[in-house]
């Protein structure tokens, strides 16, 4: 990153959410003295040291662009001038008004699979914060088992942990027909299966901030997403075979999508990203980029 910002004219970089990746661009962009505009900043997931991350990469950043009021409250708090903080709403779903989604019948020929219902979209990304960060795999695995579907598991991240849980998958895929492992989707193929899907398992951020958009049932397990948002999609559970399996059953009984949309409060217009684009293009940093004291009280 420091080598790339080095050699191209830069006026900025833009970074979203809370990546170990993205928190290295951070320093990077830091000693470059390129300004940095961050995406996604004021939340929480106390489960993970995403959370960590996230908020340091805040600290970082110059402009930033918040996804809800009660997010842009927690970076001012931060000690963040309040002039500096836009809400403009999740730019990832967006995607939800694209028309150009896959249908099942092109996610059928791409995954090699028929998508008899009801289909389960699943991803289990490492606790990093608990004791065993891979633990968490293996009650939803054994529910995977018992909960008869068709099951689409995009595989874990590269946070430590993963190859194991990608590898308990892996051996979870063997053995059923119905269970298929991709590495990705892409946003045509991940936002087109949402859209058919019947619930989503596992403990992603995905199912808390995108799989509303579709008031798609998401079975969240464990604490990895602990101090984030909740919409009326979700229904947290320990990470035990006694508590997924019959929140499992309950997501995919037909009148639960029903339930969740009369309760929603999700709102979506697809302008997040235009928001965002109008925003930066009137931003004028200084350069090199500096940053307001932080005032406290006497």
């Amino acid at each position: 990153m420091a080598r790339a910002l080095r050699s191209s004219a830069v006026d900025a970089i833009v970074l979203a959410g809370d990546r170990i990746e993205t928190a290295a661009a951070a320093l990077a962009a830091t000693f470059e003295r390129v300004p940095i505009v961050h995406v996604h900043g004021g939340e929480q997931t106390t489960g993970s040291f995403d959370d960590t991350l996230r908020h340091a990469i805040t600290k970082f950043s110059h402009l930033h662009l918040v996804s809800h009021e009660e997010y842009r409250r927690r970076v001012i708090a931060m000690g963040e001038d309040p002039g500096t903080v836009f809400v403009i709403g999740a730019p990832g779903l967006d995607a939800a008004h694209r028309s150009d989604l896959a249908d099942r019948s092109e996610l059928e020929r791409s995954l090699g699979v028929a998508l008899d219902p009801p289909v389960v979209l699943v991803t289990i990304q490492p606790a990093t914060l608990d004791e065993d960060p891979v633990a968490v795999a293996a009650p939803i695995i054994e529910a995977m088992r018992r909960v008869p579907a068709t099951y689409i598991v995009t595989s874990p991240n590269t946070d430590p942990g993963g190859d194991t849980i990608r590898r308990a998958l892996t051996a979870l895929a063997s053995e059923s027909p119905r269970t298929i492992l991709v590495d990705a989707l892409g946003e045509r193929g991940y936002w087109g299966l949402m859209r058919i899907a019947d619930a989503m398992l596992g403990n992603s951020s995905s199912g808390i901030i995108e799989a509303p958009a579709f008031n798609l049932p998401v079975i969240n397990v464990g604490d990895r997403q602990a101090g984030r948002r909740r919409e009326a999609n979700v229904i947290d559970v320990a990470a035990s075979v006694v508590a997924i399996e019959p929140a499992l059953k309950h997501a995919l009984d037909r009148n639960a999508r029903a339930a969740i949309a009369a309760s929603s409060t999700t709102t979506s217009d697809g302008l997040a990203g235009k928001r965002a684009a109008d925003i930066i293009a009137t931003w004028q940093p200084t350069v090199p980029p500096r940053k307001a004291p932080i005032q406290v009280d006497p």
